[in-house]
């Protein structure tokens, strides 16, 4: 009994006012060393290289999960053409899109699902990092936050944008 009422005590303490289980960041570093990504090691685990080539992570219930892969930018490909290229070949439909000179975000909807897609792109422009998140459309508000952070820390060699860099 007296496991079950600390068990029980313990719960709030990993719990946020939502039901989310409480962030605690960890860094991913792609072997390459090209794409950096800072996530919620508390909600994501590490899985396996997918038959793309790319890491991938999932929560315990495995209905979100997020994709990491460099790739060479071999066509030295803009933002806009990377954008151009993505609605030539998805039938995703696409609801927000934000283009600079080093990223993009491509955000939409594929079925029930949210997407949300960032290309950094390397400091000399030879290289893309791909960040790719995949969640619920009924999660959206909840993880708001979390994919806004995740975001700002992904990037590819040679820039320095970075939340956990920046709180020091």
């Amino acid at each position: 009994m007296r496991n079950a009422v600390l068990a029980f005590l313990t719960v709030p303490l990993f719990l946020t006012a939502n039901g989310a289980y409480a962030e605690t960041w960890q860094v991913y570093q792609e072997p390459s060393h090209q794409c950096h990504l800072e996530y919620p090691s508390s909600i994501f685990m590490r899985g396996t290289i997918d038959d793309h080539n790319f890491q991938t992570f999932a929560n315990a219930v495995g209905d979100i999960s997020i994709r990491i892969a460099s790739r060479a930018n071999d066509g030295n490909w803009t933002p806009a053409e990377i954008k151009a290229e993505f609605i030539k070949e998805t039938g995703d439909t696409l609801v927000y899109d934000r283009l600079k000179d080093d990223y993009l975000v491509l955000s939409g909807y594929q079925g029930d699902n949210i997407f949300y897609s960032k290309i950094a792109l390397s400091e000399d422009r030879k290289n893309l990092c791909i960040m790719h998140l995949s969640y619920p459309t009924a999660d959206k508000l909840e993880l708001d936050a979390m994919v806004t952070r995740m975001s700002k820390s992904f990037r590819a060699q040679g820039h320095r944008i970075s939340l956990v860099e920046n709180a020091n």
